[in-house]
């Protein structure tokens, strides 16, 4: 598997000399850089999705992250890595009642996963997060949970605070922000060293983020 990679699979459950199975799929990943993963799926039946640590082989295997979802919801799931082999696991949460075949849409990658302007990480952008960067700014208040490595200045930045683009987190954002929400600014930005990894998948009757 590559970053980037959206995977049409499919999966379900089955009988096998009369015991409840389920066909689950397994990807590999070998990475030579510390980085984050990120492994999202939507699936026509209730599924798991994992990410596992596989460097060791299957002796040693490691589950580092780990969600459940129901039927045409949307599972996502992320964690820092070192160097090393790792598998994105995806299979049925049951072991009855969805034969196969039936389809799954799975999304891999590796980088930065948060959304341009959302500040406090709450998955929204709203005027909350607007009052959350001023907190912070003051003093008064925790500082934003989603951050990303910029190669290009060896540094860590608050990319969902960079509302306008300038791979910097400011006052500037905020007053930036305030003005999307008020009409003046047409979309948020973000700083092109750390764009925001975080499709749209759909699959069936729904669409999920």
């Amino acid at each position: 598997i590559n970053p980037g990679d959206i995977i049409c699979g499919t999966s379900g459950t089955f009988l096998l000399d009369g015991a409840n199975m389920r066909e689950t799929d397994w990807y590999e990943y070998t990475t030579s850089n510390a980085e984050e993963l990120i492994w999202k799926a939507v699936a026509e039946f209730p599924f798991l999705i994992l990410i596992l640590y596989g460097t060791g082989g299957c002796d040693s295997m490691e589950i580092l992250a780990y969600e459940t979802a129901n039927q045409y919801d949307t599972a996502e799931v992320s964690t820092m890595v070192e160097p090393g082999v790792y598998w994105m696991w995806i299979g049925p949460s049951v072991f009855e009642g969805y034969p196969c075949p039936v389809e799954y849409v799975a999304w891999f990658n590796t980088g930065c996963n948060y959304i341009p302007g959302d500040i406090n990480g709450d998955g929204d952008v709203m005027g909350n997060d607007v009052t959350y960067g001023v907190r912070y700014f003051k003093g008064l208040g925790s500082q934003p949970p989603d951050s990303c490595w910029n190669d290009s200045t060896s540094s860590w930045l608050y990319s969902g605070g960079d509302t306008n683009g300038n791979c910097q987190f400011t006052g500037s954002d905020i007053t930036f922000l305030v003005a999307y929400f008020k009409g003046y600014n047409p979309e948020i930005l973000w700083c092109p060293q750390t764009p925001p990894t975080n499709p749209i998948l759909n699959i069936g009757k729904n669409s999920s983020r």
